[in-house]
């Protein structure tokens, strides 16, 4: 997590595979200080300059959509 947003935007992943993305917000001059992903229910403070681990198993193939709790910073998992 950068003044950019979430950095890569985009993530492939494979279906019925643990996935395990590891999120490291790197300023303070964002609003993302949370990772909200509705569909995994995943909900994961991320502290300045910590590297936050979140896991989940996709079931289905699609896209799923992650952001910060005001939704301004968006990022995508690609589920394959």
């Amino acid at each position: 997590m950068t003044e950019n947003g979430f950095e890569p935007k985009t993530v492939t992943v494979s279906m019925g595979k643990p996935v395990t993305l590891v999120v490291t917000r790197q300023t303070d001059k964002t609003c993302a200080t949370d990772l909200v992903m509705p569909a995994e229910n995943i909900d994961k403070p991320l502290p300045l300059g910590q590297p936050v681990e979140i896991t989940f198993t996709p079931d289905k193939p699609g896209t799923l959509t992650y952001s910060c709790k005001m939704e301004m910073y968006t990022g995508k998992v690609i589920v394959k």
